[in-house]
């Protein structure tokens, strides 16, 4: 089975989260070349995908492509949707809407600090925001540290884990954040930032997103 996800020129924290989680929680039926395709975390549905004879959707999400596919075809399985605006677009049962693939982070223990342990707020940007803007001034200004989404991924989630509070515009930090169980807050700092993706998750967690 291979695993299918948004890989962009540069990193990105949500989405490189595939790149080494199934193959901690599922090594065995990764290791077969069988012909299925697995679609993971992120904004993938809808896609141009690899052929493949079947794939399998778990966790995936609508969000950037109005060309929705039929999933209740041959050569489709859907597992679980990352939320309930998913679901209801492609036409399956709201018991298909379990929430995002990011949430199983928390399975791992190397990236919870004790409540007690927890230190600073810290700010992660969408990645187009990233980009656009120089936020390490504005962020030391306000005493708050800055964390690329294109860093270097376990030291992400390691203080992502390990703050009091994450200001989050990218919706994996939030999503980590709260599998952590650490407080979070969204934000929108532009344009870029997707509110249907943000309410499919926020909807599938019975929580506000009120950025």
């Amino acid at each position: 089975m291979q695993i299918y996800y948004y890989r962009s020129h540069e990193p990105n924290l949500g989405d490189d989260l595939n790149a080494w989680l199934w193959q901690r929680l599922v090594p065995e039926p990764l290791s077969r070349a069988d012909g299925r395709l697995m679609l993971g975390i992120g904004t993938i549905i809808g896609q141009q995908l690899p052929a493949a004879e079947h794939r399998i959707i778990f966790t995936s999400g609508l969000g950037y492509n109005p060309n929705t596919p039929d999933v209740s075809g041959l050569g489709w399985e859907v597992v679980a949707v990352r939320g309930p605006l998913t679901a209801t677009i492609l036409g399956l049962s709201p018991e298909a809407a379990v929430t995002d693939g990011a949430i199983l982070v928390s399975l791992f223990p190397e990236f919870t600090t004790p409540a007690a342990a927890r230190r600073g707020v810290v700010f992660m940007p969408h990645v187009s925001a990233a980009r656009a803007v120089d936020w390490r001034p504005l962020c030391a200004a306000a005493g708050i540290e800055y964390l690329d989404p294109r860093d270097e991924h376990f030291a992400l989630l390691r203080r992502l884990g390990s703050a009091r509070l994450v200001l989050a515009d990218a919706m994996h930090a939030a999503i980590i954040a709260d599998s952590l169980r650490v407080p979070w807050i969204p934000l929108a700092t532009s344009a870029e930032i997707n509110t249907f993706k943000w309410l499919d998750w926020a909807l599938s967690m019975e929580v506000p997103y009120e950025p």
